[in-house]
C-alpha cells in the first residue's frame, strides 16, 4: 500500500504549515510531491517487481482521488483509477499550481479515456463532462460508478489459481 509523503504520520498544524512553505519554497506544492510519489510508486511496481502495468489500480479518497487521478495521466499506464468522493473542482480540491488556468476536474479526468475510471458514488453533474467525453471515444463502459472498493476493482471477476487464491 502506498502512502505518499506527508500521508503516513500524524501532523500538527505548525509542522503543516512549515511543509507547504517549504514546498512552495521549491517551486510546488505538497499535493504535486504527492503526485510525484504516486508515480515513482508506479515505476517501482512494474520495473522492479515486473507488474503488468494494466493489472494496476489507484485509489485515492477526496483530494487523493484527484492526485492518484493525476498520476494515472501523467504516467499512462496504471489500468485503472478508483475515485472516492472526489472534488469536482479545483477550487474546492487539491491545490496545484496553475491547473485552473488550463483545465479543471472533470476535463482531466476524461484525458484519463480509454483507461477504466470508477467512482465510488453517483457522479455528480460536475463529471458530466468526463462522462460525455467517455461515450465520445465509445469507451462509455470504462466510466462507471461502484457501491464498494470491492465492486470498483470487481474482484469476484479476477481468475483464481489452483490452490484458490487470488
Amino acid at each position: 500500500m502506498l502512502q505518499p509523503r506527508a500521508t503516513d504520520f500524524e501532523i500538527s498544524d505548525r509542522d503543516w504549515v512549515t511543509l507547504e512553505r517549504t514546498a512552495e519554497i521549491l517551486g510546488s506544492t505538497i499535493e504535486s510531491m504527492q503526485v510525484w510519489d504516486i508515480m515513482r510508486a508506479i515505476e517501482f511496481m512494474t520495473a522492479n517487481e515486473k507488474m503488468n502495468p494494466a493489472s494496476i489500480s489507484i485509489y485515492g479518497k477526496g483530494d487523493m482521488s484527484i492526485l492518484a487521478l493525476y498520476a494515472a495521466i501523467l504516467d499512462s499506464r496504471p489500468g485503472c483509477v478508483v475515485m472516492d468522493h472526489p472534488p469536482t473542482t479545483h477550487w474546492n480540491g487539491p491545490p496545484l499550481l496553475n491547473i485552473l488556468r488550463v483545465t479543471d476536474i472533470p476535463e482531466a479526468a476524461a484525458l484519463f479515456a480509454p483507461h477504466e475510471l470508477v467512482l465510488l458514488q453517483p457522479a455528480g453533474h460536475g463529471f458530466d463532462y468526463t462522462a460525455a467525453l467517455y461515450r465520445l471515444t465509445g469507451h462509455a463502459d470504462r466510466f462507471r460508478t461502484a457501491r464498494s472498493l470491492p465492486a470498483a476493482l470487481q474482484v469476484w471477476k479476477q481468475e483464481r489459481s489452483p490452490e484458490g487464491l487470488n
